[in-house]
């Protein structure tokens, strides 16, 4: 047993002389590493410590394996001094050593190239390296075949580079014989003409993301002799397109791509009439982003449903949606989440022309100008969960009819809107919301109760947040909030509120953000106990008639404030007075205790007890 005991420690120092936590060999590669990441005027990884009882494995910038103490890991991200040691050359050999290195992060590292013979094909070598991350660096299109054929490359990333060249690449040139490769991002890079003239796609079989975004890309044109796009990409499932040069004739590239799930093309020159038709051999699409285009209409089929499993359509800066446009909507009838900021409505829109939308859940028409006549209808959504119309140009017309139909309404997000004060009040009837948001909005009306917080918010029994901050609003605050039992945020701060904080308001077990700051609240704050004890200075500060801890203030009795003092136990006084009771008590057994302490000293000292008798006896014969 002894001897078999010897091998295998001999065998672990033969392999690479392990020491406790990372391997010697490779805690050299790595100080090596950094000489080299610091030539010739760099200071970085200064914990990269020339220390033989070092233990790499505890350095931020790597990673080991918890079974053999192998480093699995490097991330060196922006570590090269770009102005004090310029550009870097890579140089694999230096990478070679880590037998087991899975991940390989360089970005932002100012690099240009590599060193002579020793480019990043040599990292074929390492049979386990997964991820390669070389953003925003300065490689340049020739960094492509030295990349191709890393055997089990999973992640590539060379996003932010300078990959921009000619219109078409020779066979030796693209990025190909990396079978195992699942996410591509070639984002920014200033590519231009055609997709498939810098990947060879034939070789691209597991490929499930790819990023171009970011470039000058007009085609999927296909390269003579290779076969159809769709067959090359059959496990492709996202694919980002966003700021290209795409137009209308780019959707029919899709075809037969049946895996892809999403779909980004904002930002490019689509233009006028949209076919949404061209985009429906696209079978699993789920998500569809069209944003940030010059649409006018979408076509779709009469009577029939196409992308029968989009559930997710961005139409934000379209900048004028007509009627027309949101009617054709209705043919995508999975449709749970609608994007629609950043427009213009015209004509008579209402609600109700989305009403062929069952499954819609949630609706955002942050930054848009919505017309009366599509929020009186909006009751006619009956299944949207989240609302959001943050900063829209509501005019004061939010109608306060209609609302009580959206029973499963859970969020809504009013920020930044004009709003009439009777809206707030028919806030009551959403009894499901759970995230309620009316922060800095304009509000406007007549009512006796204009500009305050309606009784009818206690009715939302299921909130877990309500913002109300930097408003005007004005009055007390409401007692009935306390009946927000599922509260977990209330802000109430910057508006113009007055009087005292309900006490009833410690109840709220769950509240763990609460402030009614810069307002003009009075009076002695809530009792610092349960959820209240929590709540520092900062949710109380900006009105200088609040008083009690945590502030810097003590309530007197005539219900002035005072600054609070420290008495001579360390503890604040209450109300500007002693505690008398506590007072009696200490001085009766302070009395006591001296007393006792006299009759034990003089009952076991005689000397005491005689020079005791006659002091004694001394001052009953003087008087």
């Amino acid at each position: 047993m002894g001897h078999l005991c010897l091998l295998v420690v001999m065998l672990a120092f033969l392999n690479g002389y392990c020491c406790l936590g990372c391997w010697e060999q490779e805690r050299i590669a790595l100080l090596q590493i950094k000489g080299d990441i610091n030539f010739p005027n760099g200071a970085s990884l200064q914990r990269w410590v020339d220390n033989e009882t070092a233990n790499c494995c505890d350095w931020e910038e790597i990673e080991c394996s918890v079974d053999t103490g192998r480093v699995i890991q490097i991330s060196l991200n922006a570590t090269r001094e770009y102005l004090r040691s310029g550009d870097w050359y890579f140089n694999a050999s230096l990478f070679l050593p880590f037998k087991e290195l899975k991940t390989l992060h360089l970005p932002e590292n100012s690099l240009v190239g590599w060193v002579e013979n020793e480019g990043f094909e040599r990292l074929s070598m390492l049979m386990n390296l997964q991820v390669v991350d070389l953003t925003l660096n300065h490689f340049n299109i020739n960094i492509l075949s030295r990349l191709s054929g890393l055997p089990s490359l999973k992640y590539l990333s060379l996003f932010g580079n300078n990959l921009k060249g000619s219109t078409h690449f020779n066979s030796s040139e693209r990025l190909s014989r990396l079978n195992n490769l699942e996410v591509l991002d070639l984002g920014w890079n200033h590519l231009n003409g055609s997709v498939l003239s810098f990947l060879n796609l034939n070789d691209l079989i597991s490929l499930k993301e790819l990023d171009l975004t970011l470039n000058n890309l007009q085609s999927f044109e296909p390269i003579q002799g290779l076969e159809t796009l769709a067959s090359r990409l059959s496990n492709l499932e996202i694919l980002h397109l966003s700021h290209n040069w795409f137009d209308n004739s780019t959707l029919s590239f899709g075809g037969g791509l049946s895996s892809l799930k999403s779909l980004d093309l904002s930002y490019n020159k689509l233009k006028g009439t949209v076919d949404m038709r061209e985009l429906d051999a696209l079978t699993n699409l789920e998500v569809l982003d069209l944003s940030f285009n010059e649409i006018d209409s979408l076509v779709t089929p009469k009577d029939t449903k196409i992308l029968k499993k989009l559930k997710v359509l961005y139409l934000d800066g379209i900048e004028k949606i007509s009627r027309n446009l949101v009617q054709s909507l209705g043919a995508f009838s999975s449709l749970k989440t609608l994007y629609l900021k950043s427009n213009a409505f015209e004509g008579t829109i209402t609600a109700e022309d989305l009403g062929s939308l069952p499954n819609l859940e949630a609706l955002f028409l942050d930054g848009s100008s919505l017309n009366n006549n599509f929020l009186q209808s909006i009751g006619v959504l009956a299944s949207l969960k989240n609302l959001s119309m943050v900063d829209c140009e509501l005019n004061h017309t939010l109608p306060t009819l209609d609302w009580d139909n959206l029973l499963n309404l859970e969020t809504l997000i009013l920020d930044a809107s004009s709003l009439n004060n009777n809206f707030l009040q028919s806030v009551g009837v959403l009894t499901s919301l759970k995230i309620l948001s009316m922060a800095n909005c304009e509000f406007n009306g007549s009512l006796p109760t204009q500009g305050k917080i309606p009784l009818e918010l206690g009715n939302l029994s299921d909130i877990h947040a309500l913002n109300l901050s930097h408003n005007n609003l004005t009055g007390t605050i409401p007692v009935t909030l306390s009946k927000l039992k599922q509260v977990e945020s209330l802000d109430l701060s910057y508006n113009n509120l007055n009087g005292r904080i309900p006490t009833q308001l410690i109840e709220l077990n769950a509240l763990a953000v609460f402030s009614v700051a810069h307002n003009n609240l009075s009076g002695a704050l809530p009792e610092r106990k349960s959820q209240f004890g929590t709540f520092e200075e900062t949710s109380y500060e900006g009105n200088p008639l609040l008083c009690g801890p945590p502030l810097n203030k003590s309530c007197t009795k005539n219900g002035a404030t005072s600054p609070m003092r420290n008495v001579s136990n360390g503890e604040v006084e209450e109300d500007g007075f002693v505690d008398m009771d506590a007072f009696y008590i200490t001085f009766v057994v302070s009395y006591i205790s001296v007393l006792l302490g006299i009759a034990i000293v003089l009952y076991i000292n005689p000397y005491f007890r005689q020079g005791w008798f006659y002091f004694i006896e001394v001052y009953i014969t003087s008087r």
